[in-house]
């Protein structure tokens, strides 16, 4: 059994399975190497607790404008490491966006978001990009403040996510937020 996520990579779901792509958490990367699979990325997992809110202003999902929140999150995801090519068709970004609660902001402009999945019994910070133009003027940490203080306020004491092993910036980032790493994921690649 495989997935495909919208760069158009097929995911296995076992080591048996026949796709190019497979991710699993750090602490079963030896099953899938003993079955001749071979570690392309790693990404540490963290668990954030919430915090105060940062004096910007952002708009919600439900005030935001679909489609450009989709090519934005599309133009933001390539700047990610392992979803370059990502690409959401308009149905999926839909699915996606409203398939559970969420955090949801973008700035008024259009050049960052942050986005908070509400699951039990810990939310999950999927994804926070902002544009390279705006890169380093402190927006990405406004986006998290914010994103994780509405998270606070809904009851919820920390949220995990996950941070690419080589990016020295997000891991400082969110460290600065009090994270701490509980685990880890590695991305495998099947040699062909």
């Amino acid at each position: 059994m495989t997935w495909v996520r919208p760069d158009g990579k097929a995911f296995a779901r076992s080591p048996e399975d026949d796709a190019d792509y497979a991710e699993c958490r750090d602490d079963d990367a030896e099953r899938w190497l003993a079955a001749g699979w071979t570690i392309q990325r790693r990404e540490d997992e963290y668990v954030v607790p919430t915090v105060p809110p940062a004096p910007h202003r952002f708009l919600h999902l439900e005030d935001a404008d679909l489609e450009r929140l989709r090519l934005l999150d599309d133009e933001l995801r390539q700047e990610v490491p392992g979803t370059a090519g990502w690409r959401w068709t308009h149905e999926d970004f839909v699915a996606e966006t409203y398939s559970s609660p969420s955090v949801y902001l973008v700035t008024p402009a259009y050049d960052g978001i942050c986005r908070v999945w509400l699951r039990e019994p810990t939310p999950r910070l999927g994804f926070v990009g902002v544009r390279r133009s705006e890169g380093g003027g402190g927006l990405g940490r406004a986006l998290v403040a914010v994103a994780l203080e509405a998270t606070n306020a809904l009851g919820f004491s920390a949220v995990t996510t996950e941070i690419d092993f080589e990016s020295a910036a997000s891991q400082t980032l969110f460290r600065d937020f009090g994270a701490r790493r509980i685990g880890g994921f590695v991305e495998l690649a099947r040699p062909r």
